[in-house]
């Protein structure tokens, strides 16, 4: 046996060699855990992505509706002319005899934006459908809410902070004939001292955001040379000061007295039949304004036990939705009037310029008509190409120029091939604008080079021992082709079709070109008619100022997401169930 220690050289081999090796498996071991981290900051994205779109969309899936009396016989609607009635004025007369108290001209148009458009059209094709509903007089239907209402009720509008108080309310309500009255609240310690806490925490977080927005924008101010920039960073410089300036006054006299204006947060009183909104607050007691009461005559002096407080953390003038609508919708959430229900009317509806209204139908419809022309144009044309580019063509080097333009198209922005179609479909040949049927002309051009590839790939994957024994027994070369390594071929075919149309079904860019981007209120009735599709829908919907399309986008987004799940899993399962291991 060998003595290592007779033999230094060797043992020092042996050491270096133990620590190369030592180093390839450290390296090695770094290797996976960079492609552990990578996976893992992938699946860290897509949650991500996920958790951002279902918490913006999921609550488009439901709506509120509020009860809603109509008195057709006051109305002056009977069997004979239902269907000619105005029914907008009926419904808004109803929700006026509601509130009794809304008696200015805004008021008035703000007790409009409690229930949604649809509330007319859905009551006048009722009345169209079965005028017979007239001569009940007086019918109940469930209203959904308007976009403002909804904002509210799905809590995107403000924080909402309940207090609970137990004390009495003393109230001396104005005997002024005003519609919403003054009112004066006294003996209420727990109620001032919520409203100073909520005021003084609301003031303080304003307090050190505008100064440090002053800081920023003085940093910038002095960085600036241009004269014309810095006079716009001063005003808006000077206006931080300003409200800099305010907010520190009121917080200094919270204890003396609070102005509950609208660049304050609000606080709304439920006692009774009342809904009161404060305007101050100081150490006498509180003042406030009645803006909901029912249907009694107020005035006089009160004492009210059972009461609540809401605060709503945000200023009226930073939201959209203003203190006496939600003070109208919590009255009617109180009286048991509003109720949430599945949105079912977001797969029947298709655009609207009104989000609570707007639907998915038109879109998805387009996109169903767009897909059908697609894969008609697409998979034949593909497939013959792939099968004689694999079977039947000669190598010479007018195949390789197409074989390699091929694999050069697949590669091409999906926004040449957009333009192609504007100049080719619609210039040349003078097809409809945004119509499925020049969409899915556009689309399929787009997805031939991956289907092609695809059922190439599908046919080199086909034994050669199945073409010779085919052609052994008798077979022309085509019989062998079609009858034999074309059935073998066709699930790897069928795989790379789905994820063509997958791929085209998310496309955006050629359809804009095509004048696919229009607003398109009804949904189309053939491939002819104008259509949206539902990429292009989710695009326009993004684009739009409104808060309530906000949830709509996202909502469509998680729609599209799914059918591109289902395609992709349709793929591998045609994979796994007819793929033949060779």
């Amino acid at each position: 046996m060998t003595d290592i220690s007779a033999h230094p050289e060797l043992g020092a081999k042996r050491q270096k060699e133990a620590k190369l090796v030592k180093s390839r498996y450290g390296s090695d071991r770094r290797f996976q855990a960079y492609g552990i981290i990578c996976i893992g900051i992938a699946m860290l994205a897509l949650v991500t992505l996920l958790i951002s779109i279902i918490g913006a969309g999921y609550s488009a899936f439901h709506r509120h509706t509020m009860k809603l009396d109509i008195n057709l016989a006051a109305a002056g609607v009977t069997v004979e002319n239902a269907a000619q009635a105005d029914i907008r004025v009926v419904v808004r007369d109803a929700i006026r005899e509601m509130f009794p108290s809304a008696t200015s001209r805004r008021d008035r148009r703000e007790l409009g934006d409690l229930v949604s458009p649809s509330a007319y059209l859905n009551l006048r094709q009722a009345l169209q459908d079965n005028p017979e509903l007239a001569a009940q007089g007086q019918i109940t239907i469930d209203a959904p809410m308007g976009a403002t209402a909804e904002l509210f009720l799905k809590g995107q509008a403000t924080d909402v902070v309940d207090h609970a108080v137990s004390e009495p309310l003393n109230i001396a309500i104005s005997d002024s004939d005003e519609g919403m009255k003054p009112v004066q609240i006294t003996a209420a310690g727990r109620l001032l001292t919520e409203v100073r806490q909520g005021s003084r925490n609301y003031l303080e977080n304003a307090v050190r955001k505008q100064e440090r927005q002053e800081a920023r924008l003085a940093d910038v101010l002095e960085g600036l040379e241009d004269e014309q920039s810095r006079q716009a960073i001063s005003q808006k410089l000077e206006q931080i000061r300003s409200k800099l300036a305010d907010a520190k006054e009121r917080l200094a006299n919270i204890n003396d007295r609070i102005v509950l204006d609208a660049d304050m947060p609000s606080f709304l009183i439920s006692a009774g039949e009342y809904q009161i909104k404060l305007t101050e607050a100081s150490t006498a007691g509180a003042e406030g304004i009645i803006t909901v009461a029912g249907q009694k005559v107020l005035a006089g002096n009160s004492q009210i036990d059972e009461w609540s407080m809401t605060e709503l953390a945000t200023p009226e003038n930073s939201r959209k939705v203003s203190d006496n609508t939600i003070m109208r919708v919590m009255a009617l959430e109180r009286l048991g009037m509003v109720s949430s229900e599945f949105n079912l009317a977001f797969f029947e509806t298709a655009d609207s310029r009104d989000p609570e209204v707007a639907g998915i139908w038109g879109s998805l419809k387009g996109s169903f008509f767009t897909m059908i022309i697609t894969l008609v144009l697409s998979f034949p044309v593909a497939v013959a190409a792939a099968v004689y580019l694999e079977e039947f063509a000669p190598k010479n080097r007018v195949t390789d120029l197409i074989e390699v333009n091929i694999n050069n198209l697949a590669a091409v922005p999906s926004i040449v091939f957009g333009l192609l179609g504007l100049a080719v479909f619609l210039n040349t040949f003078g097809l409809p604008r945004s119509a499925p049927l020049v969409g899915g002309m556009v689309l399929a051009l787009m997805t031939l080079p991956t289907i092609i590839i695809a059922s190439r790939a599908a046919l080199k994957a086909v034994p050669p021992s199945i073409r010779e024994g085919a052609v052994g027994v008798g077979a022309s070369k085509m019989q062998a082709v079609f009858d034999h390594v074309l059935p073998l071929a066709m699930p790897g075919m069928l795989t790379g079709t789905i994820i063509g149309m997958a791929q085209a079904l998310g496309e955006t860019a050629p359809l804009l070109l095509i004048g696919m981007n229009a607003f398109i209120a009804d949904a189309p009735a053939g491939f002819t008619s104008p259509a949206a599709v539902l990429p292009v829908q989710i695009y326009i919907w993004a684009d739009a100022p409104e808060r309530g399309f906000v949830e709509k986008t996202s909502a469509a987004i998680m729609v599209l997401l799914t059918f591109l799940v289902l395609m992709n899993g349709l793929a591998i399962f045609l994979r796994k169930k007819f793929e033949r291991r060779w």
